[in-house]
């Protein structure tokens, strides 16, 4: 039986009163950021439809992911929340689903409608709140952000389009979590946002600590052969049936959810023998990705998803058959 896609909390919190009105929007935005993205224009989220139609269907899927990744992470404070390019807060939703000890929210985004609306849902969730929300114009430079304990930086780089732009944003957020905290990057899991994250990873790893996706090879796989592949991860799941219709009627076919992350904090206290799944199944088996790099295995047991985490003991070591 498929488990749900989404946290049941999530659901709702986000659900609209009337999917259906979303469509239009919808459809518009997906477009914007698929086929008509060299034509999208700045400011994209300032008509109500729209915010309302990206908070609900992306900030679902966003929310998620953010949620997902903090339960495997599991960071030593999460008091302070700094959300940086915010857009309708649902990273911050994420990082507080399953936490009610967060005191404060600090988010900055250049559309005031968003983080309203956003800063609407994060309340009917966690009344106690501080949420306190900045106009910022990321294409203007990193401002020096308040202290925090974690810091998120969700579907911003690949917007920014400028690799110093990307560089300064991510040292602001690391200064702003200094020295014991999180910083958490999500980004699409295309190609060419994935090879971002392990182009900064490598330009990074010696003076950061990385806690995740990686398990500590001192060369990302596909950093040394960028030809062999990008590195995501991905969640299944059951769509509650009004999301689902508002997918299909918005013409977007994927109901999985993929993307590429980076984090940067003191490595989580899993066993070094963790592995993380890095493909999907193939015929000769799938890929894994440790300290000692890539390397197929034969078989998994319970067909785990991409980017999932995995005991190599508990998998047992003699399914694996190369490295590579």
């Amino acid at each position: 039986m498929m488990t749900n896609l989404f946290p049941e909390a999530l659901i709702d919190i986000l659900k609209p009163a009337d999917p259906d009105s979303l469509v239009a929007a919808l459809g518009a935005l997906q477009a914007g950021f698929t086929t008509g993205r060299a034509k999208r224009r700045g400011g994209y989220l300032r008509q109500r439809e729209a915010v309302a139609a990206y908070g609900v269907f992306y900030g679902m899927r966003t929310a998620t992911k953010v949620a997902r990744i903090i339960e495997e992470l599991r960071p030593r404070q999460r008091r302070r929340i700094l959300d940086i390019g915010c857009g309708t807060l649902a990273a911050s939703l994420g990082a507080v689903l399953d936490h009610d000890a967060t005191e404060s929210v600090d988010a900055f985004d250049r559309s005031r409608h968003a983080m309203a609306w956003g800063r609407e849902k994060l309340l009917r969730l966690r009344p106690q709140l501080k949420v306190r929300c900045h106009p910022w114009e990321a294409l203007r430079g990193a401002p020096k952000f308040p202290p925090a304990d974690i810091a998120l930086v969700t579907n911003l780089l690949n917007e920014l389009n400028d690799r110093r732009r990307a560089n300064a944003v991510v040292r602001a957020a690391v200064e702003a979590v200094q020295p014991h905290g999180l910083v958490l990057i999500i980004e699409p899991g295309t190609r060419s946002a994935s090879k971002g994250l392990i182009r900064l990873r490598e330009e990074t790893k010696d003076f950061l600590p990385i806690a995740g996706p990686c398990r500590g090879a001192p060369i990302c796989p596909y950093a040394a052969d960028p030809r062999a592949g990008w590195c995501f991860s991905e969640l299944h799941g059951e769509e509650p049936d009004w999301y689902r219709s508002l997918r299909q009627a918005a013409k977007i076919a994927q109901p999985r959810l993929t993307y590429s992350w980076l984090a940067f904090a003191e490595p989580s206290s899993h066993r070094s023998e963790a592995v993380r799944v890095i493909s999907g199944p193939m015929e000769a088996g799938r890929y894994i990705c440790g300290v000692e790099g890539r390397a197929l295995v034969s078989h998994l047991t319970g067909d785990p998803r991409r980017g999932a985490l995995l005991d190599l003991p508990g998998q047992g070591r003699a399914a694996r058959s190369r490295r590579s």
